[in-house]
């Protein structure tokens, strides 16, 4: 942890704190009040709890990200001390663009969003599990489309024998699930989207984007489809870039 007066005196460092809220409150009741400070901090895996628990006592605190923070050519020693001074300095300098952070029911939605990506991916991976033992005990499906109604049926009728491959397929059969887990979270994915505040947004990113496909100038062809849940923090009026 460091400061940097207004002055242009070089940053010092303020002390070590863990990641607790309460000792990183009393800490920074030492070097100032409230409105006296300007606090920032590198942006990591913990989510933007630390930020509003500072915004909520009164405190100006951004987040930045760490590829936006300056850097000088051939400084390749990242340590936290030499961190922490130099993301005082630039904020000093105002050299730093904070991460916009998004409302507690955005980053829900967000949350939900990202449970659905995250669940296409795994059924993707599971499908590719599947047609990879198929083909390896030389087994090919003749229709044209895979993944649908018949190919489904056709996937029934294999049988590999009693031995362990019948068994490695029965259980790689779970693509069926990993079907209803994204069909469940597309569901609520729609039915979340209805009353909140970017609604409007989003129908209007879905228009646009299958009448892109209608006309085949939607960017990657027909095949790609939109992706129309990620509004980003201008669409809010929110200076800066980044998806919620």
């Amino acid at each position: 942890m460091a400061a940097a007066e207004p002055d242009r005196a070089p940053g010092c460092l303020v002390g070590k704190v863990p990641h607790d809220r309460n000792k990183l409150l009393k800490v920074l009741a030492k070097v100032g009040t409230a409105d006296q400070l300007h606090v920032a901090y590198e942006a990591g895996p913990t989510g933007f709890g630390l930020q509003r628990a500072l915004e909520a006592k009164g405190y100006l605190c951004e987040m930045i990200a760490a590829s936006q923070i300056p850097r000088r050519p051939g400084d390749r020693i990242k340590t936290d001390s030499r961190d922490s001074v130099q993301l005082a300095e630039c904020s000093r300098a105002g050299q730093l663009s904070a991460v916009w952070i998004p409302d507690p029911d955005d980053e829900a939605f967000r949350d939900l969003s990202r449970a659905r990506e995250d669940a296409v991916q795994s059924r993707m991976q599971a499908r590719h599990q599947l047609k990879a033992f198929v083909l390896r005990h030389y087994v090919r499906y003749k229709g044209k489309t895979s993944w649908c109604g018949a190919y489904d049926r056709w996937l029934g009728t294999l049988n590999f024998g009693a031995g362990a491959a019948q068994t490695a397929f029965t259980e790689w059969q779970a693509v069926t699930a990993a079907d209803d887990r994204v069909d469940r979270l597309t569901e609520s994915l729609e039915a979340s989207i209805a009353g909140w505040r970017f609604e409007p947004v989003v129908g209007a990113v879905q228009v646009f984007a299958w009448r892109g496909r209608d006309h085949g100038d939607w960017p990657g062809g027909r095949d790609r489809r939109p992706r129309a849940l990620c509004p980003s923090a201008q669409a809010h009026g929110v200076s800066g870039t980044g998806s919620i």
